[in-house]
């Protein structure tokens, strides 16, 4: 009975402990801080599926939360960009239509010139979207011109996002036939607390309204578009979901999603368009497919590929190439037999999720955020051991060189694809014992 106290207080300790003195350039120091933290988080996957009382379990990831919003973040620097945007936006100028580098009034104000000193991008536009501009520019105007006040304003609003998930979970569980205490595999998952409320990226908050969105389908199917447009206006990776989603809709029903969707991004885009269309929004999305590698999946194989065929890697050629073989089954996979019942539906989402990143030239820890979330609907393994092994990568910055370590990306991906077999093997296995 204690156990759960005493390996949740552990956790709990060492997660925001390891937040607070983890720093990006040793990696070791963060292995010894991942490697018991996710330990302590399978023990406590382990107790909750026999405990009776989920509120505990729900106490601590609050609990952790509220703690982090008093952190600065140590294993990501992204947040400079966040204030930066909120800047720009506060001074009434678009943070779509320049570079940092362009931005010669910002530059020479000395506090600026910090920021921009510490940009990770700073030859590249903004890729945010409008929602997350929003909270950049209120954080930096309730920061009052401090970065530490802003940060602070920031993670507040994250805060609110994340702990609203906590309690959110379990009633959409609930609402389609999953066991609640299979919140406990994503609030509590140390990949979502320390890439949310450690190093600010948005997933989370992108998959909260994910969440509204599954729970309108169920209660009030004609507003489903609303908190579904507001996920794509934090992130844009909830565009995949649309020829699944249409395809389970009849006619008027998919007509009037789609028109729904497409007039709310436009009051979010509105304010923006003008910055956009000169800017190079696209362009510096494009970079994902043409120039930029990370911690790749499948996308690795066939880089050796290229390598044993032309003896350099080809991605101007890849990068193309794989997002057109990712579009092409997501389509696959989105238009199979019309189900008009939703609850098939967030093993779908689990799938196209999973062949985008498969294919995706970089795989960023957060990246795998949407598929934790829709991996509690379903009895995996591969994903949340996906996202303690994910965590290797930060192993590439190790003394400050941005590098990978070919050796450790073989490892993460050789044991999740051992772990997807298993579940592939016992999904089957199970179909043909109800069919049979």
């Amino acid at each position: 009975m204690y156990l759960k106290y005493l390996i949740g207080a552990l956790f709990s300790f060492s997660l925001v402990f390891g937040m607070l003195s983890a720093n990006q350039s040793n990696f070791f120091s963060i292995l010894l801080w991942l490697v018991p933290v996710n330990l302590g988080y399978f023990l406590l996957l382990y107790l909750s599926k026999k405990d009776d009382s989920l509120l505990f379990y729900l106490f601590i990831a609050v609990v952790i939360r509220i703690s982090l919003v008093f952190t600065t973040p140590n294993l990501s620097d992204d947040y400079f960009r966040f204030i930066w945007d909120g800047h720009l936006s506060l001074n009434g100028e678009n943070p779509f239509e320049k570079k940092p580098s362009e931005q010669d009034s910002l530059i020479g104000n000395s506090r600026d010139s910090y920021l921009f000193s510490h940009l990770n991008s700073p030859n590249y536009h903004s890729v945010y979207p409008p929602f997350l501009q929003s909270v950049f520019k209120f954080s930096v105007k309730l920061g009052d011109n401090k970065l530490d006040g802003e940060i602070f304003i920031l993670k507040l609003f994250y805060a609110i996002f994340s702990i609203a998930m906590v309690f959110l979970l379990p009633y959409l569980l609930k609402l389609y036939g999953v066991n609640a205490w299979h919140a406990v595999i994503y609030v509590l998952n140390p990949l979502v607390i320390l890439e949310e409320m450690g190093n600010l990226h948005a997933e989370g908050i992108m998959v909260f309204f994910l969440g509204l969105f599954l729970i309108a389908l169920k209660k009030q199917p004609k507003l489903a578009f609303l908190p579904f447009s507001t996920a794509i206006a934090v992130k844009l990776t909830p565009l995949l979901l649309i020829p699944a989603i249409l395809w389970r809709l009849r006619l008027k029903q998919g007509i009037f999603f789609s028109l729904g969707v497409f007039l709310t991004l436009d009051l979010f885009f509105l304010p923006y368009a003008g910055g956009i269309i000169k800017g190079g929004f696209f362009e510096s999305l494009s970079l994902y497919f043409n120039k930029l590698e990370f911690n790749a999946f499948g996308y690795n194989i066939f880089k050796a590929f290229g390598y044993l065929t032309h003896g350099y890697n080809k991605i101007k050629t890849l990068g193309p190439l794989t997002a057109i073989l990712s579009t092409v089954l997501i389509l696959y996979f989105s238009f199979q037999k019309r189900k008009e019942a939703w609850h098939t539906f967030p093993l779908q989402c689990l799938i196209l999720y999973f062949i985008y990143l498969f294919f995706s030239p970089i795989i960023h820890p957060w990246y795998i955020i949407p598929l934790i979330f829709f991996s509690v609907f379903q009895k995996v393994q591969f994903v949340f051991i996906w996202s303690a092994l994910s965590l290797l990568s930060y192993s590439h910055y190790h003394e400050g060189i941005n590098k990978e370590k070919y050796y450790l990306v073989f490892f993460e991906y050789f044991v999740v694809l051992l772990f997807l077999g298993m579940d592939i093997y016992k999904f089957y296995k199970d179909k043909n014992k109800m069919t049979s």
